[in-house]
């Protein structure tokens, strides 16, 4: 494979495997040095401290997804995080729940069509993605709907 950072080629072994099996696209070395000059002692790869400096000074807060600083009027505002505002702009935000909603669009559609909201005719057995007891649990639920009316 060829790491995107270093652009040389190495063999799979030097890449970092996922429980799923993906690999990732960046070499073990290189990802151990972006590290290293990204994240200081903190973890995190912008401290917080600038965070807050940024936030207080310019208005602007860091994308979590896209690494940019942006505008606070393009975050949505959240109560439960320390600077009042999501860690991902609103750009990223609906990438990142639109591809939720493009995933589970058939488990969406099912637990509709069992809350009585939608006339789809998707097969409950059919379903994709959902343990068997799950599913036992909203066909039970479905059956039950349809046998009081």
């Amino acid at each position: 494979m060829i790491c995107v950072l270093c652009r040389k080629k190495k063999p799979l072994e030097d890449f970092f495997v996922d429980h799923k099996g993906n690999v990732s696209k960046a070499c073990k070395q290189c990802a151990f040095e972006g590290q290293k000059s990204d994240r200081g002692s903190g973890g995190s790869i912008v401290s917080s401290a600038e965070r807050k400096r940024r936030l207080t000074d310019n208005n602007e807060l860091f994308c979590n997804v896209c690494h940019q600083w942006r505008d606070t009027s393009l975050f949505y505002k959240n109560a439960n995080t320390a600077q009042g505002y999501n860690y991902t702009c609103k750009g990223c935000s609906r990438k990142i729940f639109k591809n939720c909603r493009e995933k589970n669009k058939e488990k969406n559609e099912l637990r509709r069509k069992v809350e009585g909201k939608t006339t789809s005719n998707i097969p409950v057995e059919s379903v994709k993605g959902t343990t068997a007891n799950i599913r036992d649990q909203l066909l039970g639920k479905l059956k039950k709907r349809s046998g009081d009316s």
